[in-house]
């Protein structure tokens, strides 16, 4: 006779998964992070759009719009009186080439801080923006400080170029700073017309 023996598949071990949760690391200015803005500078941009009911240039769009947004930025590292370090910020130009977008006094230069930004805008200026009053959206000629001006001049879209810098900005960074800092975010602002 012959005996039958049964085979039992045993399990596989479960592997132990780590899990990194980066994304949920709070910004302070002990654990900061970074703010990468590609600015498309092609030729392209110099095409019409409407801001606000005005027709306008997408890089003078551009412009106002990322002012407006670094302006919010910085009011948001206003605590108590002193303008704290939470995050760096570069702004990149992008067309024929790609460069530092500052201008005045912090042009050429890659990451800035808040304070330095508060310190050196390069010019005051009266937009037309949206504003929320009593819940209602309503505009209102307002003046902000801006730090770099539209531009529309970069012949050719090189993307890629404007990609390769981000990168190596962002891995600077984060060679600079501790692990449990909130990752740099890269945010691109282009019309989407690439050629090159």
């Amino acid at each position: 006779t012959q005996t039958l023996h049964r085979t039992q598949s045993v399990p596989a071990p479960t592997p132990v998964v780590k899990l990194h949760t980066p994304y949920t690391a709070q910004i302070t200015r002990e654990t900061p992070t970074a703010f990468i803005f590609l600015v498309d500078h092609s030729a392209s941009m110099g095409n019409f759009t409407n801001l606000y009911g005005q027709d306008v240039t997408c890089a003078t769009a551009v412009e106002q719009i990322l002012n407006s947004q670094i302006y919010e930025l910085v009011n948001r590292c206003i605590k108590m009186g002193e303008t704290r370090h939470y995050f760096d910020i570069a702004v990149i130009g992008y067309g024929k080439n790609v460069y530092s977008a500052w201008s005045g006094n912090l042009a050429g230069r890659d990451f800035v801080s808040p304070k330095e930004l508060q310190d050196n805008p390069y010019r005051n200026r009266e937009i037309k923006k949206q504003v929320r009053i009593r819940g209602q959206l309503t505009e209102r000629v307002v003046t902000e400080p801006q730090w770099f001006e539209q531009r529309h001049d970069g012949g050719s879209t090189n993307y890629h170029l404007a990609l390769k810098k981000a990168k190596q900005l962002a891995e600077q960074w984060i060679n600079d700073h501790d692990d449990r800092c909130y990752p740099p975010t890269i945010i691109n602002i282009t019309d989407g017309e690439f050629n090159n």
